[in-house]
């Protein structure tokens, strides 16, 4: 539900795949694998300090003069349902690093 609302506000369409599929992709592409690692931690961290920064009343000051309430509130909702899906591990961020064989 939390992903659909987020989809729904940002106007995204999100395709859900595994490590396993990524693996897939790209070794048929002819890359090795160096390493998948987690970003998750480090994404959330950044979505909840853009969550303060968004709340804060200069910045809101500063939305009102290019922003409608509405389009704020918006974004505000987005933001903090990105951050919930990353601390929940609904939402998956993953750096992959490989080489070209």
């Amino acid at each position: 539900e939390r992903m659909q609302e987020m989809c729904r506000l940002d106007d995204l369409t999100i395709y859900p795949t595994t490590e396993e599929d990524y693996r897939t992709y790209l070794t048929g592409a002819g890359f090795s694998f160096l390493s998948i690692d987690s970003e998750n931690e480090v994404s959330a961290e950044y979505y909840y300090e853009l969550d303060k920064h968004l709340k804060n009343p200069k910045t809101i000051s500063i939305l009102r003069e290019m922003l409608t309430e509405e389009e704020i509130a918006t974004e505000i909702r987005s933001n903090w349902l990105v951050y919930e899906s990353l601390i929940e591990n609904e939402l998956l961020i993953r750096k992959i690093v490989c080489k070209k064989e």
